[in-house]
Formats: structure tokens, sequence, C-alpha cells
């Protein structure tokens, strides 16, 4: 049996027989995610990028509230595109385009985040910036393309 049919199991013998004070896996599981949120944040704070991205990236995979999911995956991607930005480690085209596939994926829950939005397209930007400096014309073309049509 899974953790969350167990959580849900749970859940619903505490409202079937009102038993008090039922705490669920999932309540412990989110009450981590939310920590891991929060250290992530300070991390932000002191522009410790990497350590940011380790601590939204582990509070993401241990939640199982979609909500809280996709709000630490909106802030991997921010924090992706910082990274590539600041160039701090590893491949700045990769982090752009996983940031762009965050920030698609939270666009899919939330379609009126302008926010998202528009750091969809400053990164499909930032991506056409970068490969455009490596002489791929038509490649940047297309990513400037797309940057254009998630503007607001």
């Amino acid at each position: 049996m899974k953790l969350r049919d167990i959580n849900q199991f749970l859940l619903v013998l505490s409202i079937a027989f009102g038993i008090p004070g039922a705490i669920t896996v999932a309540s412990a599981e989110n009450s981590a995610a939310i920590n891991l949120e929060q250290r992530g944040r300070e991390a932000l704070k002191t522009e410790s990028y990497s350590e940011a991205l380790r601590n939204f990236a582990e509070a993401s995979t241990m939640t199982s509230d979609a909500e809280v999911r996709a709000r630490l995956n909106f802030r991997q991607a921010v924090t992706l595109q910082q990274i590539a930005i600041k160039g701090e480690t590893g491949d700045a085209q990769a982090q752009l385009k996983r940031a762009a596939r965050l920030f698609q994926s939270f666009l899919l829950t939330h379609p009126d985040s302008a926010a998202a939005a528009n750091n969809l397209a400053k990164t499909f930007e930032q991506l056409g910036n970068l490969i455009a400096r490596e002489s791929a014309a038509g490649e940047a073309r297309r990513y400037y393309e797309i940057a254009d049509q998630n503007y607001q």
C-alpha cells in the first residue's frame, strides 16, 4: 500500500470516527517540505542558489500536496534562472531549459499567473541570447519567438 493511500485511509478514519488529534503522515511530510522551502528562501537571500535549489527540489519530492509542489517547482525554476544568469554552476543552457519546463508545468495549473508567463518568456529570451552567442542563429530565433508569445 502506498504512503498516499495510507494517508487517505487515516484521514477518512479520523473524519468518520471523529478521532481527535489524528495526525497523518502527509501533514508531517508537508511540514517538512515547508521547512525546506523556508530554508531555500533563506538561501536565496544570501544568493546561495545551489543550496536553495537543493532545498526546493527535495521539498518538492517529499510533499503530497499538489499546490505546495507547484509552488516549490516555481521556486526551483526562478532559482535555475538565477544560477544560469550568474554562471554559478553547470550548463546554463540545460538549466534554462529545465526552468522553462518547470514554468510550463506551473502554468498548466495556474494559467493566469502573469509572473510565471513572464518568467517563462524571460527564460526563452535568455536561451535565445545564450544560443546566439554560440552562433546558432536559427535556434536563437526560435527561442525569441517563443519568448514573444509568452510575454504578458
